[in-house]
């Protein structure tokens, strides 16, 4: 019985001295699921971003204002409505420009009955000079009256050209066919002769333009002939135009630069809408292209993960050039048709297995 005891105390003792070998540590095979896409050839654009609004093009509007104190006798077109070139715009009565007109005339008159009779005077004193009646003094009198009358009648021609140059603005026409964009004055409205009392404002709207600010530290990279991409904030689909200028005055309250724009074909866009653009300052075409996920930056390195035979990933280094918010260009480091993880590698480590989902 003796030695049955103690061969169960040795036993108990032996599985005891056993059972810590059961707590090893057993590595798992899970795999983390990603997504992957195709380093393939692309074209990246620099951009630089910026708020604008649309304006008409220099001699595309033109503000209709009295050319003197006068009531509005008659305005065909109201805002909105198509203005066929030649057409009347607005017509004044200004009965005041039509006596100045006829006084003016009145005054050439007198001024060549004035002339005709110098030059009789002149003529008849040169004859009774020649015949020793007449002295020196006389004929140079006579010169002098006639000079005299030349010169007003100069004088009244060209004060009488000038009031009716300003009688023809009566009736205001049309110079290019466009829309009335604004209308201030209705037909007996009393305006004063001053271009700070407008009537009618007529824009041609085939010939528009972005007025932009761009921020001052993207000046050195607009150049004229740039492409723009204008996005109207009520618009589907935007529309292109190119950069006319350079930045030449920064305004120093907002740190920005004013660019303008063309933009190309006929838009219905209103005057003064504000609109995004986006001005393409570099383009590269046919270079290797990566999603802007697929890219990992740390303080050291630029790295994108790429999956290899049997689902293990690898931090490949890579040197980056253009980039955009949803493309990079890829300058060296990776080939067409590699592909690349885009989402579930944030700190996976080098080596770890993956699950490739597309």
């Amino acid at each position: 019985m003796r030695w049955v005891v103690l061969c169960v105390l040795a036993g108990s003792l032996t599985v005891g001295c056993q059972t810590p070998a059961a707590t090893d540590t057993v590595t798992t095979a899970a795999r983390v699921p990603v997504t992957v896409a195709q380093a393939r050839p692309g074209s990246v654009e620099a951009l630089v971003r910026a708020t604008a609004a649309v304006v008409a093009a220099p001699g595309a509007e033109i503000l209709v204002s009295a050319p003197a104190m006068a009531r509005v006798a008659r305005i065909p077109f109201g805002e909105g409505q198509h203005v066929p070139s030649g057409a009347v715009l607005v017509e004044f009565d200004i009965p005041a420009l039509a006596a100045d007109v006829a006084a003016r005339r009145s005054e050439v008159e007198q001024s060549r009955a004035r002339v005709a009779l110098a030059a009789s005077a002149l003529t008849r004193v040169n004859g009774l000079f020649d015949r020793g009646i007449a002295a020196q003094k006389e004929v140079e009198a006579a010169q002098r009256e006639h000079a005299d009358a030349d010169a007003v009648l100069a004088q009244a021609l060209a004060a009488h050209q000038a009031a009716a140059q300003l009688e023809t603005r009566r009736v205001v026409r049309a110079p290019f066919a466009g829309f009335v964009v604004r209308r201030w004055h209705n037909p007996g409205d009393f305006v004063d002769g001053v271009t700070t009392d407008p009537v009618l404002r007529l824009v041609d709207t085939s010939r528009l333009e972005i007025e932009a600010q761009v921020p001052a530290g993207e000046a050195g990279r607009i150049r004229p002939g740039q492409v723009v991409r204008v996005q109207p904030a009520s618009a589907d689909a935007g529309v292109t135009g190119r950069i006319l200028g350079i930045p030449v005055l920064v305004d120093s309250s907002s740190a920005t630069f004013r660019v303008r724009g063309a933009l190309a074909g006929t838009h219905a866009l209103p005057l003064g809408l504000p609109v995004e653009i986006a001005i393409v300052v570099e383009r590269r075409d046919g270079v290797i292209t990566v999603p802007t996920a697929a890219v990992v930056r740390d303080s050291t390195s630029t790295e994108v993960y790429t999956v290899a035979a049997g689902g293990h990933v690898r931090r490949i280094p890579v040197t980056i050039g253009l980039a955009t918010a949803d493309t990079v260009e890829v300058v060296t480091g990776l080939t067409s048709g590699t592909e690349v993880v885009v989402d579930g590698h944030i700190g996976l480590p080098d080596g770890a297995t993956v699950e490739v989902r597309r």
